[in-house]
């Protein structure tokens, strides 16, 4: 009979640490300490975003609150900047904006412009800091936005794969009104960024065209744009190519122990694969039948020796069979069991047969870098049972090491105990009718009853027009997703209930994925992680000063900034290598500060270079991933939305955009005085971008306007200048050299240049793209097609005296901060305007403050429409414990 060993852990602040006597006290408090180096050396973070709802319409703002914490113990971080991107389908950035810190709040605003195209978009959310870390850490999440103009055109799509290796698309258009098709006016289909050749898309019923398939497999989207639609199609390259993983528990599978084996199944695209299949011996002999039992996601156990070898023949669903071997079995091999019921944790160590005499091992179990238990393992017991209930909520790691603390095996486990907060919201009554006040009170307290104090934004939203996020919450990101390696399908499911179905999927999860906030094992051996760039606090303007004459750096040089618009001014002087740098200043978005180098003497003689900003390149979550995108069921929904929304928008704009048949009219034109005109300038809406979308969006430099064309890019040519690249039109010539687009500002032609530094973006009144045939007006200057610029002042000078001392920066600065309109009907006139109140989002208040008893309250008044309101709170204690819960109230 097994003898287990039970250890009640009293856990009392953070860390507690529970020793033996077997291990020497030098080499435990080596360890904790070496925990507690890494964790200075390299301080983490996490983010999460809340917005307001998750469906959003052309036109409207998507409000959010960040909240950027220790990665450790879950405290809010301030003194930094937080930035918010808007990735498109495609994978380039729509809109990014930077927030500072607000009465203790990061909170802001995307604008989403009118006429974006349709589809599933992500928001990616980073700190100062988290730029030492990979991508994967930042937040992502799914934002669906609609325009009114394609509500009203269906498109259904069909990708097959033929065998040449190409990809053949079928697109049929359908007004969603009458059912009836119909063949779109002025259509241009893009796929990944690259628009397709006209000549190549066959119209009959349908429009059909081939195109190769995308060498990155995981994110890609049809871009289709027609007068009066443009909506992003998310495909997936159908094939039914799959394959399996498998995970021994505790990491290997030890000769002639009983292990648990979990696997996963995914296609080439990153998604999950439900699979079924039988385990068989080297004989052929069927050993167990197997099937997915959460997204992709199984276990069965094995007993095997040295010479067993197995395999598993699986089957998907699109009835594709494949074969694959299993991990082999390892001698002098230690694996870690962990067995769950209740509040128990039950650890065994399992090993090989070969081994014969005890050795010493070393057990420690942490989360995120927290250290709850440090032990030698006591080899007179087979098992030690915990009381998870002393664990705090989240990922714990278990790690077996020998006596010399090298790793040997390790698990994974969560720990659900409820120890966030206790949030009770209370609604002055449960039913209300139109117009009328709402006052609610909130009460946030931990488990015990204890007031506590924190912040919290909420949203109230109207469940006719948008559905609350489902597929992620403040909870499942913070406790989840940000401490597993690699992506997590829809994590708040893991948080719906404590059902057994539940429990066995989180613990697959666990089995399948790894731990990536910290390496213990290297820590134990002290190979610390260290950031790669140093930690940044504020807003800066660098760069470096050389001579021109001899060229090397301009020691003890002066260097000046200025801001007319915000009358910023200071001067510096260079270091011995000409470097400077302006630290300690804040600037708001779109503004241009002048920079100009002097050397020592004060004269010129000085060329000046400026650092620039960088951001780092954020992928948008793959087609597959939580997607907030309309189903069938939801339709009537979205259409009611729409409609709301376009008498909305006709409320507050006095009109809206209508696109009537084309009318040609036939008369002597007037001559033109507007300065914004240009004999080059495309007279294609699409390829034109005027001032009021330029200035909305804040662009800091030229390149970053081409990235909003579609089949546009910027590359560097043999003498590291960046030109334009128009997709058909730049097609590499002898030598391997790319055509590239012609500039031509306010009918001049610029020759040779650097895109980046002929013009600043402010001074741009309209910037549109030639290509195709009316690119032939430029003769053979126009082969490669070209970026078309008239400026706000209507006579471009190019002076071509180098002034290499001077130039002008245009960095991001932070948003000025905004606030959500709430309409108040605190007056019997008030409620009378005969104004329709048509609001989806009917409340958002980012910064809520709980007062020291825990309580806090707001108010706001309801919209015309009968509906249910879902009432969302997040937010974070002053002390680091998650808040969240979800209220409903009626609108009669």
């Amino acid at each position: 009979m097994q003898k287990i060993l039970v250890l009640i852990l009293l856990l009392s602040g953070l860390p507690f640490i529970a020793y033996s006597q077997y291990l020497p006290a030098a080499e435990k408090d080596t360890l904790v300490k070496n925990i507690i180096d890494q964790i200075v050396i390299f301080p983490k973070e996490k983010i999460y975003v809340q917005t307001d709802k998750q469906f959003y319409i052309s036109g409207e703002k998507i409000w959010f609150r960040a909240y950027l914490v220790d990665a450790v113990i879950h405290k809010p971080v301030s003194l930094q900047y937080v930035f918010v991107e808007l990735v498109s389908p495609s994978d380039s950035v729509v809109c990014r904006v930077k927030i500072r810190q607000n009465l203790g709040v990061f909170s802001g605003y995307i604008p989403v412009r009118l006429r974006l195209p349709e589809g599933d978009y992500t928001l990616s959310a980073w700190s100062d800091n988290m730029v030492n870390l990979d991508p994967g850490y930042y937040f992502r999440k799914k934002i669906h936005i609609s325009n009114l103009p394609s509500s009203d055109i269906g498109i259904k799509t069909r990708i097959k794969l033929e065998k040449t290796s190409m990809l053949s698309a079928e697109l049929s258009f359908e007004d969603r009104e009458s059912h009836r098709v119909i063949r779109p006016d002025g259509l241009r289909i893009s796929v990944n960024n690259i628009q397709l050749n006209q000549s190549s898309i066959r119209p009959y019923d349908a429009l059909y065209f081939s195109f190769r398939p995308p060498s990155d497999t995981r994110n890609n989207a049809i871009l289709v744009e027609t007068k009066n639609c443009s909506k992003y199609i998310p495909f997936t390259i159908p094939d039914s190519d799959f394959d399996v993983t498998f995970y021994p528990e505790g990491g290997y599978l030890p000769e002639g122990s009983r292990c648990k084996i979990a696997f996963k199944a995914m296609r080439p695209d990153g998604a999950f694969e439900n699979i079924t299949g039988r385990i068989f011996d080297k004989s052929g002999k069927e050993y167990v039948s197997v099937s997915a039992f959460h997204d992709g996601m199984g276990s069965f156990y094995l007993i095997a020796d040295s010479t067993s070898k197995f395999y598993g023949v699986f089957k998907n669903e699109a009835g594709r069979e494949k074969r694959f071997d299993l991990p082999v079995t390892h001698k002098a091999a230690y694996s870690l069991k962990a067995e769950t019921s209740g509040s128990s944790l039950i650890l065994s160590v399992l090993h090989s047969s070969d081994i014969k005499e005890s050795e010493d091992l070393f057990l420690v179990m942490h989360t995120r870098g927290i250290v709850h238990y440090a032990s030698m393992w006591d080899n007179n017991f087979t098992s030690i049972s915990f009381d998870t209930r002393k664990f705090p909520d989240g990922v714990m790691q278990i790690i077996l090491f020998d006596s010399k603390l090298s790793p040997l095996s390790e698990r994974l486990i969560f720990c659900d105990n409820n120890d966030q907060t206790v949030t009770e919201i209370r609604t002055d009554q449960q039913n209300y009718s139109a117009r009328e006040k709402v006052s609610v009170n909130t009460k946030i307290t931990d488990s015990r009853g204890v007031p506590l104090k924190g912040s919290f934004s909420v949203s109230v939203t109207d469940d006719n027009d948008v559905r609350p996020d489902s597929a992620i919450n403040i909870l499942s990101d913070l406790l989840l997703s940000s401490e597993l390696k690699g992506y997590i399908n829809n994590p708040s499911y893991y948080f719906r209930d404590k059902s057994q179905e539940t429990l066995k999927a989180l613990d697959l999860l666990m089995l399948t994925n790894g731990w990536r906030r910290y390496n213990i094992p290297a820590i134990a051996r002290r190979n610390f992680e260290r950031p790669s760039k140093p930690a940044k606090y504020g807003m800066q303007i660098s760069g470096n000063v050389r001579k021109l004459i001899p060229d090397k750096p301009a020691d003890k040089g002066r260097v000046a900034v200025f801001c007319w618009a915000s009358g910023y001014y200071d001067d510096t002087e260079t270091k011995t290598d000409g470097s400077f740098c302006f630290n300690g200043i804040e600037y708001q978005d779109s503004l241009k500060f002048i920079v100009q180098a002097l050397n020592k003497k004060g004269n010129a003689r000085v060329e000046l270079f400026l650092n620039t900003d960088s951001f780092p390149i954020v992928r948008g979550l793959p087609n597959f991933a939580g997607s907030s995108g309309v189903s069938a069921a939801e339709e009537k929904k979205l259409g009611t939305y729409l409609a709301k929304a376009d008498v909305k928008l006709q409320i507050e704009n006095g009109s809206r955009v209508i696109n009537l048949p084309e009318v040609i009219v036939t008369a002597k034109a007037k001559e033109s005085e507007d300065y914004n005109y240009s004999y080059y300038m495309p007279q294609t809406s699409s390829d034109v971008l005027t001032n009021d979308k330029l200035s909305q969006y804040h662009f800091s430099r030229l390149s970053e306007i081409m990235n909003q064309f579609p089949g546009v890019r910027t590359q560097e040519d043999e003498n590291n200048k960046l030109k334009v690249i128009i997709e058909r039109m730049s097609l590499r010539m002898t030598g391997q050299q790319y055509n590239f687009a012609a500039l031509i500002i306010d009918d001049m032609r610029i020759d040779d240049y650097d895109l980046d530094t002929e013009i600043d973006p402010s001074d741009i009144e309209r910037v549109g793209i030639l290509k195709g045939g009316a690119a032939s007006i430029l003769g053979g200057e126009g082969s490669g097609g070209a970026v078309v610029i008239t400026t706000k002042r209507g006579e471009f000078v190019k002076d071509n005296t180098p002034r290499f001392n001077i130039k002008i920066l245009n960095p991001l600065g932070y948003q000025k901060p905004a606030e959500f309109y709430s309409p108040k009907y605190d007056t019997p006139e008030k409620k009378k305007v005969w104004n329709p109140d048509l609001r989806s989002t009917i409340y958002w208040n980012p910064s809520v403050n709980t007062e020291t008893n825990g309580v806090a309250s707001f108010d706001f008044y309801t919209a015309d429409t009968p509906s249910i309101y879902t009432m969302v709170i997040e937010g974070i204690t002053f002390e680091g414990a998650i808040i969240r819960s979800v209220k409903k109230i009626s609108r009669r």
